[in-house]
């Protein structure tokens, strides 16, 4: 009788040792190669010419380059983060990102800081939430990269024409911007749409610039300035009542006394003009517990460990929580790396943590505080 019983046992080991088991995967470039497996990129010879046949597009670029071995708990952070799905394209030598909103309403052409990429529109925390917030209001989204270096400063040099040909020459960046984005407009059938142009840092003051110089088809009806004042021929120009000008918002950090006194004079001018303007203000925010599970969704556990780390090692006060130095030259990096539990996870997204500090210091940085309040501001004039 005991022979029945071990041969059906003996049939189940060996079908259980020909089951194909779904693989266990430790590392980020472990999930990189499965995915790719899963849902391979098929990416084709950069172009040469403006046209619709000849571009690259990346579709839903993957992002995790490190290779550390990672926690369950971590885990969940690296692939729940990035929850959106741009896609990345170059057209005539500039890189463009970009996502399509269901049923949007306008686009919302957004111009990177220094030392960024379009990407990061899309990857680093303050400017997810800002992009968040546009989708929520019903904006298409299109990341532009500067020409002169890609992934540095936009040129604000102002033109003294708008004669196309002369652009050239005295805007390179002005100039490939107005090709790239009108044959990219009209190749995704968004030409007709509104358009609002955002920036961060010295991105918004090109971003100013581009209703007077770029606007092809008669479509833009705002700008959103966060953290950098108005480009000064536009100010000029409004003040000796020789051109007009769009509904502008400002997102201003008054640390920066410098900045904030040239936005409120070109405020003023805007106002003697009668252009409808509005100004938020952002303050230095304390560091608590749940910081950097707001921020970067790390579990709960995480964000507590690296308040703490912050809070021993003298980077917050510990009184009222604010951060003590400018992040951007402090050693803030160096003491969160003390603590060995998190050391790896802050040294790869250095990017990340460096952002979410620079903007609770709130000096200049780019934030996305009072960015779904500029944003629903600016959408009362789309269609006027």
């Amino acid at each position: 009788m005991l022979l029945i019983p071990l041969f059906v046992i003996g049939i189940l080991i060996l079908w259980g040792l020909n089951v194909e088991r779904e693989p266990e995967i430790e590392t980020i470039e472990e999930i990189q190669v499965l995915r790719t497996q899963e849902h391979p990129v098929n990416l084709s010879v950069e172009p040469e010419l403006l046209s619709e046949e000849d571009h690259k597009t990346e579709e839903n670029v993957d992002i995790f380059e490190s290779t550390e071995i990672i926690s369950d708990e971590d885990r969940y952070w690296l692939e729940d983060y990035y929850t959106l799905s741009p896609t990345t394209e170059t057209i005539d030598e500039m890189e463009i990102a970009w996502m399509e909103t269901p049923n949007a309403r306008a686009v919302l052409i957004l111009i990177h800081a220094c030392k960024h990429k379009p990407i990061d529109w899309f990857t680093l925390p303050e400017d997810i939430i800002v992009v968040t917030n546009a989708i929520s209001e019903g904006f298409h989204l299109v990341a532009f990269d500067s020409t002169v270096t890609p992934g540095d400063c936009f040129k604000t040099t102002t033109p003294i024409t708008k004669n196309i040909l002369e652009l050239e020459e005295e805007n390179i960046d002005l100039f490939k911007f107005k090709q790239v984005s009108d044959f990219f407009l009209v190749r995704q059938g968004w030409d007709s749409l509104p358009l609002v142009s955002i920036g961060f840092s010295k991105g918004s003051e090109f971003a100013s610039l581009l209703p007077v110089y770029c606007d092809t088809f008669g479509t833009y009806r705002g700008v959103i300035e966060i953290v950098e004042i108005l480009n000064s021929h536009i100010q000029k120009g409004l003040q000796m009542n020789a051109m007009s000008y769009l509904p502008i918002a400002f997102v201003q950090m008054p640390k920066d006394e410098r900045r904030l006194g040239k936005i409120k004079s070109a405020i003023k001018t805007l106002t003697e003009r009668d252009i409808p303007n509005a100004m938020w203000e952002v303050w230095p925010a304390p560091v608590r517990n749940e910081t950097f599970h707001e921020k970067l969704k790390l579990p709960m556990k995480k964000s507590v460990e690296i308040f703490q780390t912050l809070l021993n090692t003298g980077v917050i006060d510990p009184e009222t929580y604010l951060i003590i130095d400018d992040p951007r030259t402090s050693d803030w990096f160096d003491r969160l790396k003390t603590n060995p539990n998190i050391a790896q996870l802050v040294t790869d997204r250095w990017a990340h943590f460096n952002e979410v500090l620079r903007a609770m210091h709130a000096f200049h940085e780019c934030t996305s505080t009072h960015s779904d309040e500029a944003l629903h501001w600016i959408t009362q004039f789309l269609f006027d």
